[in-house]
């Protein structure tokens, strides 16, 4: 570009606006080049704060909307596993939605979950009646009358008391691994917590 081309240049931006204009327009443009506008850790809003979507939340969850109507970040849900969950052949849908850069760990104490049957009368626990597999259960290769979750159309994986990492894509499932349910009582309650 030769020297009068660029005074033109020069003249025609200064002329169109001001200065502080062309200087904000500057200004927003690195500002937009480096990322400003997205959620940080600075940004991101706690647990019990209002959210619309997942990145406002520091956690990544969103939780659906409560009793009266709000949406609140949380870093952990609890949720009550019948000793029923199961029986459908499909669980306990959570409402989670995983992707698959967010696994969650969950956690199971016992409420009171009993069984009978096959194996006697049971008091077993999240960990099931190890190490008793039943063909008939939910999920045959696992451990019996324990807590288990899938995540999507995924395979069950046992949980019992946990910690344990669950990932993949899609919705979090729970369940009773059982394979004849009817004689069943109680539950667990499952942790579900946020990484």
């Amino acid at each position: 570009m030769d020297g009068s081309r660029f005074d033109e240049v020069t003249r025609s931006l200064v002329s169109s606006g001001s200065r502080r204009r062309l200087l904000g327009g500057f200004v927003g443009g690195i500002l937009g080049a480096m990322g400003a506008g997205r959620v940080s850790a600075e940004t991101c809003r706690d647990d019990e704060r209002m959210c619309r979507e997942h990145v406002n939340c520091c956690s990544g969850h969103c939780a659906p909307k409560d009793e009266r109507g709000r949406r609140l970040c949380v870093s952990s849900r609890d949720f009550y596993v019948s000793a029923f969950a199961g029986r459908d052949r499909i669980g306990l849908p959570t409402g989670i939605v995983l992707r698959s850069s967010q696994p969650v760990t969950i956690t199971a104490v016992d409420a009171g979950a009993t069984c009978g049957g096959l194996y006697g009368s049971c008091k077993a626990g999240p960990n099931g009646n190890y190490p008793t597999t039943d063909r008939n259960a939910l999920a045959p290769n696992l451990v019996v009358y324990s807590q288990i979750a899938r995540v999507g159309s995924g395979p069950w994986v046992f949980v019992g008391e946990g910690p344990t990492v669950v990932s993949g894509t899609g919705q979090l499932f729970l369940a009773y691994n059982d394979g004849a349910y009817s004689d069943n009582a109680g539950g667990f309650v499952a942790t579900v917590t946020f990484q």
